[in-house]
C-alpha cells in the first residue's frame, strides 16, 4: 500500500483521533467520520466543500449510525457522537 492510499484510509476511517460530542457547544474543528452513540438532532452540523445543503439543521440521526464526510461544525440540540479526525 502507498503512503498516498495509506493517508487516505486513515482520513476515511478515522484513525486519527477521536472527539465525543455531547453537548450543546459549537464545536469547530475538521472530521471525517462521525459515529452516532446517542440519537441526535443537530443544531448546525457542516460539511465542504459547502455546498447548497451541506449545512444540516434540525435533523436527526439515530444511534448507531455513521456518517462519513469532511465536516467543521457540530453543534448539537441533543444526544452524543464521536467524532473521527
Amino acid at each position: 500500500m502507498s503512503a498516498i492510499e495509506r493517508q487516505t484510509e486513515i482520513m476515511e476511517l478515522g484513525f486519527n483521533t477521536a472527539f465525543i460530542v455531547d453537548d450543546t457547544d459549537t464545536h469547530n474543528g475538521t472530521w471525517y467520520k462521525l459515529v452516532i452513540t446517542e440519537a441526535v438532532v443537530f443544531a448546525t452540523l457542516t460539511r465542504v466543500p459547502a455546498y447548497t445543503g451541506d449545512v444540516i439543521t434540525g435533523v436527526s440521526f439515530p444511534a448507531n449510525h455513521v456518517l462519513y464526510g469532511r465536516f467543521t461544525v457540530i453543534d448539537l440540540t441533543s444526544g452524543s457522537l464521536i467524532a473521527y479526525s
